[in-house]
């Protein structure tokens, strides 16, 4: 049973294309991948639809964290990729390992204070939780979010569709 939200992004991120869907979003549209997975949480488990107003709150909460934490580990576990790729020493990789698990505590941290946030929101309660719903709450964040000139992100909208129809991913019963 799926109640947390990051119990639900380690569901969703593992199922097929998402985890690079997420990076493209993220990578070419600006779009945080925490708010992909609050987005969707929102919907698919709590019945919430977003607007642009609760987009910009989630924004407000996580914006100073994503861009004074996260941000500086990212850069610094991405450039030592680098690294271990031009020279074989695996206390480079080593490094590297512990520098990620140290940006997936620091992405668990942002999503605790998006986890918070869910109570304080303006946003509609739905009839139903679900897979559409969850997917509308990601296409309002992508309107709202992607970097001006971004192309349309409708291939990762499709494989969204797809993993959130997946089983386990529901409302908790």
């Amino acid at each position: 049973m799926i109640r947390t939200l990051w119990d639900f992004s380690a569901r969703l991120y593992a199922e097929t294309g998402i985890s690079s869907a997420c990076l493209r979003l993220q990578d070419e549209h600006g779009i945080d991948v925490n708010l992909l997975m609050f987005a969707a949480w929102l919907g698919q488990v709590h019945g919430l639809s977003l607007d642009a107003a609760g987009v910009q709150a989630a924004v407000d909460a996580t914006a100073d964290w994503q861009s004074e934490v996260v941000m500086p580990i990212r850069a610094l576990r991405r450039g030592l990729k680098g690294v271990a790729q031009r020279i074989a020493d695996p206390d480079v990789e080593a490094v590297r390992s512990r520098i990620q698990a140290l940006e997936l505590d620091a992405e668990q941290r942002e999503q605790g204070r998006l986890e918070a946030l869910r109570t304080r929101l303006p946003a509609a309660r739905a009839e139903a939780a679900g897979s559409v719903l969850a997917l509308a709450n990601i296409a309002i964040l992508i309107v709202c979010r992607a970097q001006p000139g971004g192309a349309a992100a409708s291939r990762e909208l499709g494989v969204f569709r797809s993993a959130l129809e997946s089983p386990g991913l529901g409302p908790p019963r």
